[in-house]
């Protein structure tokens, strides 16, 4: 889509055209509008998007799969080699043709290894999934057990359909290219699907009349627009790693706002989002969470143009008061002069190193006590002792790996017998 938007653009500029249209652009009040100008846009210049997307092939499906049925075969005992067949099986999976038997038949063997991985749910899944397709008849079991649907539940878009989208603050250029996009998705819907009822021919006219496909395009620029500023990443813990797996709209999450020295963190879990508080909260006072620029990790100036995605100016503590990088911060005893507290801070942090190395290890079984000893500990020190503290940010990044491996997502490789 970037190389049909460039050229676009190119063509206005080249006959003059660049200002007129711009000017039709932002005379646009709703998203809708927006989408059905720049349609029109596309028409005037005839700018049509190229589908040069990959097509589904059997040949190549098969090919993969093969190639992961060989290594799977032969090193059932061998974690690295069972994670390469499982990422050849998903590979087939991906281009295989809708509804063939290419695709039941790479299910049905991936499911083989999150066997082995002891994935049993995970497992299931694709065993279904090849049921449902065109699995041989020769290969199935001879049972069977009856699933209930469930009822798709539109009004849970309402949370989301309602999230910021700083529309307002966005210049016209960006809202212009965000348009652009958003028309060029709603032509390969409108060409390449029946989602409104037939496939529409290639005249874009068809479209930019069509209230329909309008209003589905002004839906999809909406969601551009409120994406940005509303998604949260969704994580997994994986050995001593947490990994990104994806992003997810958290509508209730996006109510919190940001500081760079957050009071409470997210934790993924398999059907939504824990939030947590990371340090005593007083009652009515706010929550804060981190937008992904934290003071630690960040200087100041770094953290202002990462959160300009969002429109506005923090106003922390840490941004007020220009907090140093973790690096140089220093440590409880460099900070606290008072003899006492120094002592009772020394005798609550002795057990700390150990809770750190559980932390790397991933070795929480049976140890539910570690993280109200953090708690009490992160207590202790938030009273005691003026931020900024590397000794604060190590408790709390313990805390946080802990929690993440008590409640959170995890990809556990076993060992293999």
């Amino acid at each position: 889509m970037d190389d049909v938007r460039n050229l676009l653009l190119a063509k206005m500029k080249a006959t003059g055209k660049s200002n007129e249209m711009t000017f039709k652009f932002k005379i646009m009040t709703t998203d809708e509008s927006r989408v059905a100008i720049a349609l029109n846009i596309m028409e005037v210049f005839q700018i049509l998007p190229q589908n040069k997307c990959k097509f589904k092939d059997s040949q190549t499906s098969i090919n993969l799969r093969h190639e992961a049925n060989r290594i799977f075969i032969s090193n059932k005992n061998n974690v690295d080699k069972l994670l390469t067949s499982w990422e050849l099986y998903s590979k087939a999976i991906a281009i295989a043709p809708n509804t063939s038997q290419e695709l039941s038949l790479a299910y049905a063997n991936r499911s083989a290894v999150l066997f082995c991985f002891k994935k049993f749910e995970e497992c299931i899944g694709d065993i279904n999934h090849a049921l449902e397709l065109n699995y041989p008849t020769h290969l199935k079991g001879s049972h069977k057990d009856a699933i209930s649907e469930e009822i798709f539940q539109s009004n849970k878009y309402h949370s989301l359909f309602t999230l910021v989208t700083n529309t307002g603050k966005r210049s016209i250029s960006d809202l212009f290219e965000r348009a652009l996009n958003a028309a060029f998705i709603l032509y390969y819907l409108c060409t390449n699907t029946t989602l409104f009822g037939k496939k529409f021919e290639s005249e874009i006219s068809q479209i930019s009349t069509n209230k329909d496909a309008t209003y589905v395009g002004g839906l999809i620029l909406r969601n551009m627009q409120i994406i940005p500023s509303n998604i949260h990443s969704y994580e997994e813990e994986c050995r001593i790693n947490t990994i990104d797996i994806g992003v997810s709209a958290q509508p209730f999450c996006s109510l919190i706002n940001h500081s760079c020295d957050p009071n409470v963190s997210r934790c993924s879990t398999g059907n939504g989002m824990l939030i947590y508080a990371l340090v005593p909260i007083e009652p009515g006072s706010q929550i804060f969470d981190n937008y992904g620029s934290h003071y630690a990790v960040m200087n100041k100036f770094e953290r202002e143009v990462k959160l300009k995605q969002y429109y506005f100016k923090c106003e922390c503590r840490a941004c007020k008061e220009d907090w140093p990088t973790y690096e140089n911060l220093l440590p409880f005893d460099k900070l606290i002069t008072n003899k006492k507290i120094k002592e009772e801070i020394e005798t609550t942090l002795q057990n700390f190193n150990a809770y750190v190395e559980y932390a790397k290890a991933g070795d929480i079984e049976s140890k539910h006590y570690l993280l109200e000893d953090l708690s009490k500990i992160t207590s202790i020190l938030i009273k005691n002792v003026p931020m900024p503290c590397c000794t604060v940010n190590n408790v709390i990044e313990t805390l946080k790996r802990l929690f993440s491996l008590t409640y959170g997502n995890k990809f556990e490789i076993p060992p293999i017998n």
